[in-house]
């Protein structure tokens, strides 16, 4: 039986390593091994991989893959090799796109002296970003005195690197962050309050009045109507911990969540209304003889 298109070889021989490397599922069969690595692109391997048992070796599937030779518009004059090692006596070398230091697989010019990670050769030409409203131009060298940039999506510098930008808004970005997956949106999840920490809200009395009279049973003022108006909606927002209903009371007097108990339109005019003559003399005398609600 054939295998299907797109269905990858299970053995290959491939040029980095001198033995034959067997297609196997990671998670399976080095379930008990500590974490392993690509040999390409360093990054930790899981899945379907190439693999020297052996040896130790593995390579993603994508990396194997990998062109041995590219041209690149970083380098219009050269064709780029691919080394399965650093071509340098100390073991790395200094990726000319990220500014990063790598050990793994690379695209070298000999003649320019120039090291692609795989990665980095791999950046696409154009990207778009949720960031910004335009789609951002891989640019090879920064357009600023020193070649310095400050990222406009970590807020960090980069210095003598490739860069994202949009030319239009001097938009600047770094190549992981211009081509990072955007992150889920965080859910804020709502406390949970056990019985016995719940607080319970004051309650109102449906006689209440913050004044006394010995007009009226109980030894108080005549009641106001709770929710009936907007200084009984305010008061009673207020005193209940309302924000909402007091803010756009307090609105017209300069202040939210606040009621403002003598002022125009306060509990003084709509008392007015209630009490009979002998009261507001009461509470005239009460205020100094002032008798104008």
């Amino acid at each position: 039986m054939g295998m299907l298109p797109g269905q990858p070889e299970p053995c290959i021989q491939h040029f980095s390593h001198p033995h034959h490397l067997q297609l196997s599922n990671y998670d399976q069969t080095f379930l008990a091994q500590t974490l392993s690595f690509c040999s390409c692109c360093k990054l930790k391997v899981s899945g379907w991989i190439y693999t020297c048992i052996p040896c130790n070796f593995f390579l993603d599937i994508s990396c194997s893959k990998m062109p041995q030779q590219i041209t690149h518009p970083f380098d219009q004059n050269h064709v780029l090799y691919l080394l399965s090692s650093p071509a340098y006596p100390q073991g790395f070398f200094c990726c000319d796109a990220c500014g990063k230091q790598g050990n793994g697989f690379s695209y070298h010019c000999g003649v320019c002296n120039i090291d692609l990670h795989t990665q980095c050769a791999s950046m696409p030409l154009l990207v778009t970003h949720q960031a910004h409203q335009h789609q951002l131009q891989l640019t090879f060298s920064p357009p600023y005195y020193h070649r310095n940039f400050s990222c406009d999506l970590c807020k960090n510098l980069g210095s003598n690197q490739w860069v994202y930008r949009c030319n239009s808004c001097d938009f600047d970005a770094h190549l992981s962050c211009a081509t990072a997956k955007p992150r889920a949106p965080t859910q804020q999840r709502t406390p949970i309050v056990s019985p016995q920490h719940q607080v319970p809200l004051p309650q109102m009395a449906t006689n209440y009045s913050p004044f006394r009279s010995n007009t009226y049973p109980n030894g108080f003022g005549p009641s106001l109507p709770i929710g009936g108006g907007v200084q009984g909606n305010a008061l009673n927002q207020t005193l209940l911990g309302g924000a909402g209903a007091g803010a756009g009371a307090g609105a017209g007097g300069g202040g939210g969540g606040a009621v403002d108990l003598l002022g125009n339109g306060g509990l003084l005019s709509a008392f007015s209304g209630h009490l009979s003559g002998s009261d507001m003399g009461g509470l005239s005398s009460s205020f100094g003889g002032d008798s104008s609600f």
